[in-house]
């Protein structure tokens, strides 16, 4: 048998594990895109793009496409989506497989202060701070009440609006962006406070060196807790893990078949 699985994408490391499921006859994937950018990075497997109506169309999702395993692989702070594909597996008793990066930990060239949700570090910064909130738009929200410092963030697309916070503006970049690039542009905006979620990976580790090297202090939010899930940090250890859920798959419909 195949198993066909449904990764829920977004992140580098979901893009790599597509490519390689792509090559492999035992694995027969799909990528879900939530449609957080306007020209997402293309796949190798059948992707599709939006939303899935919450749990219920998840599961009609999988029912209808004959899923047989979940792989969430999207950011480690899509708290929703991750809770949303826990629930569907419960319901529909499919297994449920995590692939996320390792988080960051302290250096000696790189260290932070800690900050426990988006809403605290947004309290954190010192009146008359120029910050730069490295954060994904759709937690800039709580670094908007206040306008007694000046602060940049960055998006993929263009905006539609001016930013919802005051001081401040918009930068428009794409990844991957390089340590020196990344230093370059903290210079240029004469930051003196980094914030940034601990996405963990080595691409968004450059900003925090970048940081580290001007002397630019750092407050970095925490993970949040996810649902309970088998979990891995590489992509290499979720294919073994697919393959033996393949394999068992395989044992269980052979032990049907000789009833």
């Amino acid at each position: 048998m195949t198993l066909r699985c449904l990764i829920l994408a977004g992140s580098a490391e979901a893009r790599r594990l597509s490519a390689l499921l792509a090559q492999d006859p035992e694995v027969s994937p799909l990528a879900s895109l939530a449609g957080a950018t306007a020209n997402p990075q293309s796949y190798d497997v059948p992707t599709r793009i939006g939303g899935f109506g919450g749990v219920e169309g998840l599961v009609r999702y999988l029912q209808a496409n004959a899923i047989d395993a979940i792989v969430d692989a999207t950011h480690p702070f899509a708290t929703q989506i991750s809770a949303n594909a826990a629930a569907a597996a419960r319901m529909t008793r499919r297994p449920l497989v995590r692939l996320t990066r390792a988080a960051w930990r302290p250096t000696g060239r790189v260290r932070w202060r800690n900050a426990a949700s988006a809403l605290d570090a947004a309290a954190m910064p010192p009146k008359g701070a120029r910050a730069f909130l490295a954060v994904g738009g759709r937690s800039i929200e709580p670094f908007c009440a206040r306008t007694d410092y000046w602060r940049a963030a960055r998006r993929i697309d263009p905006p539609d609006a001016p930013p919802p916070f005051s001081p401040g503006d918009w930068i428009i970049a794409s990844p991957p962006f390089a340590e020196a690039d990344e230093r370059a542009l903290l210079k240029a905006l004469k930051i003196d406070l980094l914030i940034a979620k601990n996405a963990g990976g080595e691409q968004g580790w450059a900003k925090l060196a970048a940081a580290a090297d001007l002397g630019v202090p750092i407050i970095l939010i925490d993970r949040p807790t996810l649902p309970r899930a088998e979990t891995f940090e590489t992509v290499e250890e979720t294919i073994a893990a697919l393959k033996a859920l393949k394999n068992r798959c395989g044992e269980r419909q052979d032990g049907q078949e000789q009833l």
